[in-house]
């Protein structure tokens, strides 16, 4: 039975390729090629891949010499430090179920698969020649430990597409207003200095009408399940700089890259968010008269509640006289300000 490369994990299409050019294209083949230590040492010179990678694939493709083994429980055999089919049938089935206890994800080898698996022929090879093989296994086992931290920290290091660019656009925004600062406090400086302001010195106003952004970066689409009937799958994208660091950190040479271009424009402002509003003082007004007097200063939003903080309807309240108010009168009100109006 011929089975590709790819049953054996840790084997991509791009391993495959490099393993082809050793003749070696199916299970059958790896496990021919790596029967003895100095088999898997010239295997690991000429393809370049480590010692310890060529032994893990090699001891799954001995497994799977047994007709219905999957590579998910060869891994789970090797984790339980069987290395070669004869261990496997050697073992009582009641201990190698033992030795899986304790592992966070649920196994499939019962004890009844392992008795069917057991009773299966191998298929025939050359003797698996299992000396350094524990060893060889363990420093792979640490080595696929390190890659998968490694991984974990590049995921972890991966931020929303959406969350980037809106940090870039407060960068600028917040590079706009040091650099009008500056010019305030430089004008302010001017004014204030008879020398300099007889010259007609004026402080310099450094404006960014336009800012371009090129990005390089490396990205991935993460789906996420919520219980919401809204938003049953919620896809996002999450990208990391493509840059010296990023190599650095990860010890990759990785040269794939996509590009995301920006172009953050200025726009005028709303108007409400220019004015400066003052809280008029309400407090005595029947609520239609504190209403007026709120919308006349550009204030639409605004809360009316009754002394135990209850919201009310403002027109079953309209003759009601308003008790208190939230922001003293006078005070200046913020964008995100919501005043609060006691009626009684």
């Amino acid at each position: 039975m011929r089975i590709s490369l790819a049953g054996i994990v840790g084997i991509d299409p791009a391993i495959a390729k490099v393993l082809r050019t050793q003749g070696i294209t199916t299970v059958k083949g790896m496990y021919d090629a790596t029967r003895t230590a100095e088999d898997r040492k010239r295997l690991a010179k000429a393809t370049g891949y480590s010692l310890e990678n060529i032994t893990y694939w090699a001891i799954q493709a001995e497994l799977l010499r047994i007709d219905g083994m999957t590579a998910e429980m060869a891994v789970e055999l090797i984790q339980a430090g069987i290395c070669s089919v004869e261990q496997f049938q050697a073992f009582n089935s009641q201990g190698i179920v033992g030795k899986l206890r304790g592992r966070k994800q649920e196994s499939q080898l019962t004890r009844e698969k392992l008795e069917e698996l057991q009773s299966v022929k191998p298929r025939p090879a050359i003797a698996f020649e299992t000396q350094s093989l524990s060893s060889d296994y363990f420093h792979a086992a640490e080595t696929q430990a390190q890659s998968q931290k490694s991984a974990a920290k590049e995921q972890s290091a991966y931020s929303d597409l959406s969350a980037v660019i809106a940090e870039l656009g407060k960068g600028i925004a917040k590079a706009q207003y040091e650099l009008d600062t500056h010019a305030m406090e430089l004008q302010k400086e001017i004014l204030q200095n008879d020398s300099l302001y007889a010259t007609g010195l004026n402080a310099t106003w450094y404006v960014m009408p336009e800012v371009d952004f090129e990005l390089k970066m490396d990205y991935s689409f993460v789906e996420e399940h919520t219980d919401t009937t809204e938003m049953k799958n919620n896809r996002r994208v999450k990208v990391m700089p493509m840059n010296a660091t990023f190599q650095n950190t990860f010890r990759t040479e990785k040269t794939e890259q996509s590009t995301l271009k920006l172009r953050f424009v200025p726009v005028p402002p709303a108007e409400r968010f220019t004015m400066r509003i003052f809280m008029p003082a309400c407090v005595g007004m029947t609520v239609e008269e504190a209403v007026a007097a709120l919308e006349t200063e550009g204030i639409t939003v605004y809360q009316l509640v009754n002394e135990k903080e209850e919201a009310l309807n403002l027109t079953d309240v309209l003759t009601m006289t308003v008790k208190k108010q939230s922001i003293t009168a006078g005070t200046l009100v913020l964008m995100d300000d919501v005043p609060k109006l006691t009626v009684g």
